[in-house]
C-alpha cells in the first residue's frame, strides 16, 4: 500500500469534513481559504522578517489578495444563485 497516497487522500478528507462542519457561511469560507492562503502567508511572512524585512509587507499584500479572491470565488460558486433568489434577482 503507498502510504503517502493513503496519506494524501486522509489529509483531503479531513480537510473537506474541517469546512462541512463550519457553522456559518461566512467559516465555510474562511475554513476553505485560510489553509490555503493563511497559513502559508505566515510561514513565508516569518521567513522573510529573518532575511529580507523589506519583502514582508509584498508577501502580506499578495496573500491577502489572494484570499479575498478566493473568498470571493468561493461565495461565487456556493452562494451567489442562493442571494440572488433570495433577494428577487436585484443583485445582478
Amino acid at each position: 500500500m503507498n502510504h503517502v497516497a493513503s496519506a494524501v487522500g486522509i489529509s483531503i478528507l479531513l480537510y473537506l469534513g474541517y469546512i462541512a462542519v463550519a457553522p456559518t457561511p461566512i467559516d465555510t469560507l474562511d475554513r476553505t481559504c485560510t489553509p490555503i492562503f493563511q497559513w502559508p502567508k505566515k510561514f513565508l511572512a516569518s521567513g522573510a522578517r529573518i532575511f529580507s524585512p523589506s519583502a514582508e509587507a509584498t508577501i502580506n499584500e499578495a496573500f491577502e489578495a489572494g484570499f479575498g479572491r478566493c473568498r470571493a470565488w468561493g461565495w461565487g460558486v456556493l452562494y451567489e444563485d442562493e442571494f440572488r433568489t433570495f433577494d428577487g434577482g436585484k443583485g445582478k
